[in-house]
């Protein structure tokens, strides 16, 4: 195993080991700096990039995986614990028709390839190494359904085009499937009563437990005897209003002034933008939905039976595409709200 300080790269062993080998210590040897080549003034390399599948529902993450690999005749180095931007300094996501798909929020963007402290490892001659997965859903909004197109560039080295498709969430139930259902178990925090109904939300995790960006909400009948409901199995009309509030995090501090004076951290309590998806729905509500009234029966809980998409309708990237928001919606236009709900997203 070989390591060296490169300019402020940290390389760490010839070949493709894996991230678990990083390591090193004082008496290994050196390697030289003409021995290796810099990815930034690569040339003789290819990358290529791929998909665990080409469908993704919208809201989803949309990880791409990059395989670099060396044809020339010295090691390549490589950038290997980075962020995108350290690595990728173009990362390109177009609609079919060729026009760029919008920006997220408050994304990070593509700037230079390396940055202080970074982990590297020069890649052998005839090897490959795969350098883990991009959060394309991080750099460009692409919560539109359609067909999407992405282009990585690493200093002078240019991906493959990787086409995908985007697909409408599933909104509404299917025709005679009622909306509601009883479940065995709800949230432990529940909203307050409104005409003798509480609602509550939680966030979906599947059984390998990996949070979903979608809620599951519930109803209660918290009256002695049995209440109706009126819905109509599409969320957008069920659910009269959705808020997401967050990252969690500090937008600078502020100053106290007693009991003397001191400065202190203002939490985040932004209200979480919209999608370019969650823009055209809100310009678009559902038209000639056919109301049902459905009986609770006290003490009994129901869950609604299609899931909430939050990722679809709002922009989920800020600070870095990972962190904790909160959500909350109503029932209807006059109905209870839920409480504020804890709602985590976790590295891409």
């Amino acid at each position: 195993m070989l390591t060296r300080i490169i300019g402020m790269v940290s390389v760490i062993c010839l070949g493709c080991a894996p991230p678990a080998a990083f390591g090193g210590g004082p008496d290994l040897p050196v390697l030289a700096g003409p021995q290796v080549v810099m990815l930034a003034a690569a040339r003789h390399v290819s990358l290529k990039i791929s998909l665990p599948n080409g469908r993704f529902i919208s809201g989803d993450s949309i990880p791409v995986s990059a395989l670099f690999r060396n044809h020339g005749r010295r090691p390549l180095i490589l950038p290997l614990a980075a962020p995108p931007p350290s690595v990728f300094n173009k990362i390109m996501v177009r609609w079919a028709d060729g026009k760029p798909a919008p920006r997220t929020a408050d994304s990070p963007r593509p700037g230079r390839l390396y940055s202080a402290g970074i982990v590297a490892m020069p890649v052998a001659p005839g090897h490959s190494c795969r350098w883990g997965r991009v959060p394309i859903n991080s750099y460009a909004d692409v919560s539109m359904p359609g067909k999407y197109f992405c282009t990585l560039v690493a200093g002078r080295i240019k991906s493959n085009r990787l086409g995908f498709q985007v697909v409408t969430p599933v909104l509404r139930v299917a025709n005679g499937v009622t909306p509601l259902v009883i479940a065995g178990a709800g949230p432990a925090v529940w909203s307050a009563v409104n005409k003798n109904m509480q609602i509550a939300v939680r966030q979906q995790v599947t059984a390998q437990g990996k949070r979903l960006r979608s809620v599951q909400v519930f109803f209660r009948n918290a009256a002695g005897t049995p209440i109706r409901v009126r819905l109509c199995g599409n969320v957008l009309a069920d659910f009269g209003s959705l808020q997401v509030r967050g990252p969690d995090g500090v937008n600078g501090d502020e100053l106290i002034k007693k009991p003397q004076p001191h400065w202190i951290p203002i939490p985040n309590r932004m209200m979480t933008a919209l999608t370019a998806y969650g823009k055209w729905l809100a310009e678009h509500p559902p038209k000639k939905t056919k109301w049902h009234s459905y009986a609770l029966k006290p003490g009994v809980i129901y869950e609604y039976t299609i899931p909430v998409n939050i990722g679809c309708r709002y922009d989920l990237s800020r600070w870095g595409m990972a962190g904790v928001y909160h959500v909350r919606l109503r029932l209807g236009r006059k109905g209870a709200w839920s409480r504020w709900t804890k709602f985590v997203i976790s590295p891409d």
